[in-house]
């Protein structure tokens, strides 16, 4: 078990399938992890960014932590492949969410644990018509341990120097807010790269306007709180400016535990870094 009265805590080498337990009290954990568009930043980062020489990292990681429920941006064809290889024929993970409206693979989607919960109902919403990555994905899932029910939504807007970013903002909140109505009794997460942080007017009308709460903000224990976009480097602290991943809320769980994974050299597995948040589901 964590030992909850440490703010931070010594890397763990991640050289076991068995995942770190769960905080005390917690029913789930639930991450969000843009794990990078192989076709994108090849200039930059050139092999770096080829699926393959991070899908390891990736596998390491989930088996390690094993969340129930894990939020993908940016999972295009290449990483649905090697998801398939290595967790899903496994039997280990399954997909939830796997096309967008338009039938192409969707990079917005979930992978799940399939010995911790089982889908309801899932569904894909277009925040830009047939679109492949600007969509919010919809799950409903049930805990295979006492059957406790629980929504996880997933998204990805434009980045907020994009002169759609403020419509797109606005449409998530409309849809949330749908979702909130759809589900009045179910604790909701949305989780995201929104390439937004608490110091921007989207953001913080986005939080006011639906009552939602940033599980890093309401977490009892918060072991990292490190930048999320680090670009292939290690991420220092965060101030606001580079922590644009989030996993919101609605107030029906409560957050037990929230960190951001920076051990084992996460930062060579995306240009951002996964977070994760333990929660224990009303």
């Amino acid at each position: 078990m964590i030992d909850l009265s440490a703010k931070r805590y010594a890397s763990q080498k991640m050289n076991t399938t068995a995942p770190r337990e769960l905080a005390e009290g917690a029913d789930v954990r639930i991450m969000s992890y843009n794990v990078l568009n192989p076709a994108w930043g090849k200039d930059e980062q050139g092999s770096l960014n080829e699926v393959e020489n991070r899908i390891g990292k990736f596998v390491e990681m989930a088996l390690y932590y094993r969340p129930a429920v894990i939020g993908l941006q940016e999972a295009a064809h290449d990483w649905h492949k090697y998801f398939n290889k290595q967790l899903v024929s496994t039997g280990i993970y399954s997909f939830c969410c796997n096309h967008t409206s338009s039938g192409a693979t969707n990079m917005t989607g979930f992978l799940y644990d399939v010995s911790a919960v089982k889908v309801v109902d899932s569904y894909t919403i277009d925040l830009v018509e047939k679109s492949d990555h600007r969509v919010i994905s919809v799950g409903v899932f049930e805990t295979l341990k006492d059957g406790k029910r629980f929504v996880v939504m997933n998204t990805h807007p434009v980045p907020n120097s994009y002169e759609e970013y403020p419509e797109q903002m606005l449409k998530i909140a409309e849809i949330e807010k749908a979702e909130m109505e759809k589900y009045p009794d179910l604790p909701i997460f949305l989780t995201g790269d929104f390439n937004t942080n608490n110091k921007l007017t989207e953001y913080t009308e986005f939080v006011d306007s639906l009552g939602v709460t940033n599980s890093r903000d309401s977490a009892e224990t918060v072991l990292n709180h490190n930048a999320t976009y680090a670009g292939f480097k290690m991420p220092a602290a965060c101030n606001g400016g580079k922590c644009i991943d989030h996993i919101f809320h609605n107030g029906k769980a409560t957050v037990k535990l929230f960190n951001t994974v920076i051990e084992d050299n996460m930062q060579l597995g995306s240009d951002h870094m996964p977070i994760y948040a333990d929660v224990a589901l009303s």
